[in-house]
């Protein structure tokens, strides 16, 4: 028996060392694993940067950045007015618009970098609020278009404003002007900047209920109509 217990304690030694061991070679594969997912992780990073300097290149190179910025604010304008009085109503009465593209230069802001930058020194791109009423019948998030109108009018510096609302429908009932409603919440506390209002209504109806939303308290209004 004392002999069993010997060769036993002399085995359990044996296998704690080569436990040990492959401990030990263990811990050193796992920061061995280790160093190797930083590297993996810097050589990433070292590409991604790279990437986004050959982009930034490639960017720059195109014609359109290459113009001065007063050009690309003259350019942002006309395609904001062309967009808004050609393509924006037909989508908009198609019921595929979105409450941000009913407005054109909010995703014209979001295109890149240097537009945006351009498009939010450029007051006038936001000076004119225009609203169509949608001709499918959906229904729309009016507490979101009027945050989007808030910003755009904000973003307008302290220029005069100008609202552009147009209802088409030939049946809309009298309280149906939900746009003009949005306007005149989010330009609340800006009458005074209201320089113009343009009101057009297919149904008489319709445009007596527009006149009775139209506020007394805008000191500036130079041409309603």
């Amino acid at each position: 028996m004392p002999r069993r217990i010997s060769i036993i304690e002399a085995e359990l030694a044996k296998l704690s060392l080569r436990i040990y061991t492959l401990r030990t070679r263990e811990d050193d594969v796992q920061r061995l694993i280790d160093d190797m997912k930083k590297l993996k992780d810097s050589l990433g990073a070292e590409r991604s940067d790279l990437e986004e300097q050959r982009r930034l290149l490639e960017v720059e190179r195109q014609p359109v950045n290459r113009i001065p910025d007063e050009i690309l604010a003259e350019l942002l304008s006309a395609v904001v007015e062309t967009n808004t009085t050609h393509v924006l109503g037909e989508r908009w009465q198609e019921g595929i618009a979105t409450p941000h593209s009913r407005w054109p230069q909010v995703p014209l802001s979001h295109v890149c970098q240097r537009w945006r930058a351009v498009a939010l020194s450029t007051p006038s791109l936001w000076a004119k609020v225009m609203y169509r009423e949608s001709l499918s019948g959906r229904q729309h998030d009016h507490d979101t278009e009027v945050e989007i109108l808030r910003l755009i009018i904000q973003r307008s510096g302290n220029l005069p404003v100008d609202i552009d609302y147009e209802n088409p429908s030939n049946f809309a009932p009298i309280g149906d002007n939900q746009g003009l409603t949005c306007i005149l919440r989010a330009i609340s506390s800006d009458l005074p900047r209201i320089r113009s209002i343009s009101l057009k209504c297919c149904n008489p109806r319709a445009l007596g209920g527009v006149v009775m939303l139209v506020p007394n308290s805008m000191p500036n209004l130079e041409t309603p109509h």
